[in-house]
């Protein structure tokens, strides 16, 4: 068996691609990928839209990149109430290096939901002391904003 060494890329398939690349530019500093938007057969037969299509976005944040994909026909979107221990609540974290400035960040923008109650949480010391505030994207993709202690940030998250 062979271990998982890194991930390529995240993609979250959705409803308006390039109104949810305008929130993730806004609330996190993402930018766009220079081919960005197009559309993809591959991608489109590989989710089994033989007679479909994709039109994908793709941004970065520094050497992470997610893309968003549009499906033409729609596709579902992610169930809300699934909860967090559930198998089916899959989501991704967001390393930030200052908790308060990127919570009131997203706070100044429109049409998210939290998770979290009560604003950014400090976790036990078991899962690190990081900092965490979990949140639906405006087309419902669970996020989440993470810090770590200080002087407790793995080096390949060390921002800046």
């Amino acid at each position: 068996m062979t271990s998982v060494q890194k991930l390529s890329r995240i993609i979250l398939i959705c409803h308006k691609a390039e109104r949810l690349a305008e929130f993730y530019i806004r609330a996190f500093g993402f930018a766009r990928i220079e081919d960005s938007p197009k559309i993809d057969a591959g991608f489109a037969e590989l989710i089994g839209l033989a007679n479909g299509q994709v039109r994908v976005t793709s941004l970065n944040l520094g050497n992470q990149v997610i893309t968003l994909a549009e499906t033409q026909p729609p596709g579902c979107s992610y169930p809300g109430d699934v909860p967090g221990w559930n198998p089916l609540f899959q989501h991704f974290a967001i390393v930030v290096s200052d908790m308060t400035a990127a919570y009131a960040n997203l706070q100044a923008l429109p049409n998210w939901t939290a998770i979290s109650r009560g604003g950014p949480q400090i976790l036990p010391a078991s899962s690190g002391g990081v900092t965490a505030f979990k949140f639906r994207d405006p087309e419902g993709h669970p996020l989440e904003l993470l810090a770590f202690a200080p002087g407790a940030t793995p080096a390949h998250f060390a921002i800046g």
